[in-house]
């Protein structure tokens, strides 16, 4: 006897008509009684040989694996998108339906957010284009996709705007992390923390571009590191900007690097006091930089790797 199970997900990006098929995901549109907010909804079903422990935890792995695969879907979302809803039932298992009786319910309180006015397939061909890393990355070697994928996950989670600053930019951080040390493995060179960011940024800079606005508050923020060349950060990005040259996305990275070292400071020592305004300022910076350059580093990967 097998035992099927349905995973039920919602998706917080207002598909409005008709469903949707990216990879073996197919969103659809919610049913009206949710909250009348506009949602996609994303059903899977999947079966096991039995209901015993270790069936059920290969249900839950199951059901997880398929939600951070929504949640890594969700980073390349053009919009403000959360998996806001997920449910977990037995549907058909010899007259057990529905068990556990109250499924696996979680519920979170996003903020979705799209300009008003804006046609059904519209939206549709922006998440399509949006979601093309997303469709190459699947085609990635484990090793090389497993990085990517964290990085997804830890971007995701740092978009709760629930959030304070510090742990805005710690996920993101992190996130990066993820990327540059990737990076350093396919090149198969050893590079240290500072390094790496700077690699990486003149790596793919071309494709990410200059990007001024947000480095501003950076560079008058007074931070500084106390190993290296160019220890006062923020005085050189000022210097970038002023000049308009090509440097300011790397030295903006090292002022946001030197923000981190004061909640984590790995080969720095730990950083003078960072206000939590320059902590927000560097985490809405970062985000927009490793959203811009996913792009282009999985686009890499898929060559190089």
């Amino acid at each position: 006897m097998t035992y099927r199970w349905r995973a039920t997900y919602t998706f917080d990006y207002p598909l409005l008509d008709l469903p949707i098929d990216i990879c073996d995901i197919r969103l659809c549109p919610a049913p009206p009684e949710l909250d009348g907010i506009p949602r996609a909804i994303h059903c899977y079903e999947f079966e096991t040989a039995a209901l015993d422990r270790d069936a059920q935890q290969e249900v839950e792995k199951t059901y997880l694996v398929r939600l951070e695969q929504l949640t890594e879907l969700s980073a390349f979302a053009p919009y403000y998108t959360e998996v806001s809803f997920h449910s977990l039932v037995l549907i058909d298992g010899g007259g057990s339906t529905g068990y556990p009786p109250s499924g696996i319910n979680f519920r979170s309180g996003g903020k979705p957010y799209v300009p008003p006015g804006q046609p059904p397939d519209k939206l549709r061909q922006e998440l399509l284009l949006a979601a093309q890393p997303f469709v190459e990355l699947q085609s990635l070697r484990d090793e090389v996709r497993e990085p990517i994928c964290r990085a997804l996950r830890w971007l995701y989670r740092g978009r709760d705007y629930r959030l304070p600053p510090d742990d805005k930019l710690m996920y993101r951080w992190i996130a990066f992390n993820s990327l540059y040390t990737l990076l350093n493995s396919v090149d198969g060179v050893d590079r240290s923390e500072r390094a790496s960011v700077r690699e990486f940024e003149e790596r793919f800079r071309h494709e990410v571009g200059v990007l001024v606005d947000g480095a501003h508050p950076l560079a008058s923020s007074g931070l500084k590191l106390d190993r290296g060349r160019e220890q006062d950060v923020s005085l050189y990005l000022l210097q970038s900007i002023q000049a308009g040259d090509t440097l300011v996305t790397q030295r903006t990275l090292e002022c946001i690097y030197a923000a981190r070292c004061s909640l984590f400071h790995g080969a720095e020592r730990p950083a003078v006091h960072v206000s939590n305004i320059i902590m927000s300022v560097a985490a809405a910076y970062l985000d927009l930089y490793l959203r811009k350059a996913l792009r282009a580093f999985i686009a890499f990967c898929k060559t190089n790797s």
